[in-house]
């Protein structure tokens, strides 16, 4: 038990993209979603859609407190890279508040970060080294699952649908959101976005060339993805 919590010098320090682990992993998080989708019908509109949504929503809350509570545990806070500031750190927040409010606005810009960000996050995750069971293994995974998950949920359980406007919307606020952080992390030597510098972990920021041409990459695969995950309600509108 106390080596799910350890630090740094944890033996479980040991993450391999595509192990077994992380394999099991993204296939539980795909039967959840599974799950919720093949019994919407009887999940909406009843007591149990409201203690759903309240419960991911805490979950969410909970899930980030206790990474931060890990951290300072350890040593290892800072606000150079321990604050909610990285974009599935804003996603949890606004989804934390989306899923009880059942809130449109934000479920516009959180479905497109959900599926170009959250779910590159499990595919490629910067787990800092840590492997299953670790605590900041469990975190990563908790919440950027859960970003997917609710954002399905707001499709297939609630019925909402995002627009052209919404793919529009998502990506002027992405683009504000990745200026302001540019600002922060300039001012405070941080690299949240990672926009200053790529992840020492193996993501799909390694494809996209070296600092800063990799930003005009990244904003361009930003709106491709957009463009791609809009295309279903595009098609069978």
């Amino acid at each position: 038990m106390t080596q799910i919590f350890a630090g740094l010098d944890s033996p479980i320090r040991k993450f391999r993209p595509f192990s077994l682990s992380h394999l099991l992993t993204v296939v539980a998080i795909v039967l959840v979603n599974a799950v919720l989708i093949a019994f919407r019908s009887r999940i909406s509109g009843t007591t149990l859609d409201i203690v759903l949504r309240w419960s991911f929503a805490a979950v969410l809350i909970l899930n980030e407190a206790g990474l931060g509570v890990w951290r300072a545990r350890h040593g290892i806070w800072t606000f150079r890279d321990s604050l909610p500031f990285h974009l599935c750190g804003v996603s949890v927040i606004l989804v934390a508040v989306m899923l009880p409010l059942k809130s449109y606005g934000i479920f516009e810009l959180t479905y497109f970060w959900a599926v170009g960000g959250a779910l590159q996050g499990l595919i490629t995750p910067d787990v800092e080294g840590f492997g299953f069971p670790h605590w900041r293994y469990l975190t990563t995974f908790i919440s950027h699952g859960l970003i997917v998950t609710a954002n399905l949920y707001m499709i297939f359980v609630l019925g909402m649908r995002p627009t052209f406007l919404s793919l529009l919307k998502s990506i002027v606020v992405l683009n504000i959101y990745g200026v302001l952080a540019l600002v922060f992390n300039g001012l405070t030597k941080s690299n949240y976005g990672f926009l200053c510098r790529k992840p020492e972990q193996a993501t799909l920021y390694d494809i996209l060339g070296a600092w800063p041409w990799y930003l005009l990459s990244l904003d361009g695969l930003a709106i491709v993805i957009s463009f791609l995950v809009y295309a279903p309600f595009l098609i069978f509108r």
